[in-house]
């Protein structure tokens, strides 16, 4: 080996200037206060705050235009009530309280549908005279203005009569082509 190899090779290698590096911890502590920012920012809302909440018109139209010619499609049928609660339930579908002149009335079935984001129940009734009644529910929180609690308010849309209210809790929308007089018997 030649005497001078060590310093020839010393002499070809190239002289960098080190930099100071970021540490570790001072990358560990930047995640960690992103993480904590994010937790702090999804738990200052509730999930249905998340949603857009929806006009009651919009809500209105819709539920409407899911009964089509009075006919929709039902997830699942039984003149069980308790048992249309349970699927619906099974769904994450609200189902809030029946005004009591309802709880007579014999049961068709049920569907969960989604309106804007948001899960609503439809239960579907018979009247005396063999009419259909329908009920939607949904929670109170997705509506931008929800209907007056505990005082139903009647209109009539497009062939439809129609009732709304809600208890605090959940709102209801009450929906029939038998007239605005078989509403105010059931409610």
């Amino acid at each position: 080996l030649p005497a001078d190899l060590r310093a020839t090779i010393l002499a070809g290698r190239k002289i960098e200037q080190l930099s100071p590096q970021p540490h570790l911890a001072f990358w560990l502590a930047a995640a960690a206060a992103v993480a904590v920012l994010c937790v702090i920012g999804t738990s200052l809302h509730s999930p249905s705050e998340n949603l857009w909440r929806v006009s009651r018109a919009s809500y209105d139209e819709a539920a409407l235009a899911f009964l089509g010619n009075d006919a929709p499609a039902l997830g699942m049928t039984s003149p069980d009530y308790d048992k249309i609660v349970a699927w619906l339930k099974d769904q994450k579908a609200p189902t809030g309280d029946l005004p009591a002149k309802m709880s007579t009335l014999p049961s068709v079935g049920c569907q969960k549908i989604v309106v804007q984001g948001h899960n609503v129940s439809l239960i579907c009734f018979v009247l005396a005279e063999g009419k259909l009644v329908h009920l939607f529910v949904v929670d109170q929180q997705a509506l931008s203005d929800p209907p007056a609690n505990n005082a139903p308010e009647f209109k009539q849309v497009q062939g439809w009569s129609t009732a709304s209210w809600s208890d605090g809790r959940m709102s209801y929308l009450l929906a029939t082509q038998a007239g605005p007089d078989a509403l105010r018997q059931v409610l």
